[in-house]
């Protein structure tokens, strides 16, 4: 997976942390209606595949999955898992 890093202003490459870890797993937890193939999620993703790992993202029931999330899903079937279990 090829990502394209974001840098600040001071040349410090852009970051994300997951909400909780557990063993190999990230956990990030979205509360929205829309979820799109975010810098976050693709730089989370990145470290998953990097320590052979996965990224579970927890969201609404109702939650609209965009066409660039599913197909990065796609793309990394084993990586990637969404979970509708937020109320």
């Amino acid at each position: 997976m090829n990502i394209e890093y974001k840098y600040t202003k001071h040349q410090v490459t852009r970051t994300a942390k997951a909400d909780i870890f557990s063993n190999n797993k990230r956990y990030l937890i979205k509360c929205c209606y829309e979820l799109r193939a975010t810098y976050q999620i693709k730089i989370l993703l990145s470290d998953a595949i990097s320590k052979k790992g996965q990224l579970i993202i927890k969201v609404k029931k109702e939650c609209l999955l965009k066409n660039d999330l599913k197909q990065l899903m796609k793309e990394n079937k084993s990586h990637i898992k969404v979970e509708r279990t937020l109320d």
